[in-house]
């Protein structure tokens, strides 16, 4: 999966290549992960592209986002299209096409491959699949409070 997270919001300022706040943003994701499936999940986590150190980057991470959550939608539908008869039910390929739909309608999943957390207007922390233009905004005027974060969720 691919998070975009406010770190501003975790971390009261710009990620500062503190070890004390990777672990902050380490532990604050899994707890929000938690939360939000109430169950035990094992996250392992890959690299951290903090806009503090890479701006340019998160930018352009998030200028492509929904077009990546369109891409992958694509990618599913047309594998079914393709062979209709051959495309297994309650399979791999149906849960990747599920998944997929889901993203595309901002139902965030743990398992899916694209999140966004952030605090919503009223000051709940909130899981997001589709990067509004508001939260776009964010991100191209203050790129420095924000990450992308790779990470596996078993």
């Amino acid at each position: 999966m691919k998070l975009l997270i406010n770190t501003t919001e975790v971390l009261g300022g710009p990620y500062c290549q503190a070890d004390d706040d990777l672990s902050d943003v380490q532990e604050y994701i899994k707890t929000e992960f938690e939360d939000f499936v109430d169950e035990g999940l094992k996250i392992g986590f890959g690299n951290f592209i903090y806009g503090s150190d890479s701006p340019d980057q998160v930018k352009e991470i998030a200028a492509g986002w929904n077009d990546g959550i369109r891409d992958v939608l694509a990618k599913q539908v047309n594998a079914m299209i393709a062979a209709p008869e051959k495309f297994a039910l309650d399979s791999d390929a149906s849960r990747d096409l599920y998944m997929a739909a889901k993203a595309a309608d901002n139902r965030f999943s743990p398992w899916g491959e694209f999140g966004i957390l952030h605090y919503n207007d009223c000051g709940w922390q909130l899981f997001e699949v589709v990067l509004n233009e508001r939260t776009a905004k964010q991100i191209e005027d203050a790129p420095e409070d924000w990450a992308v974060v790779s990470l596996t969720v078993s």
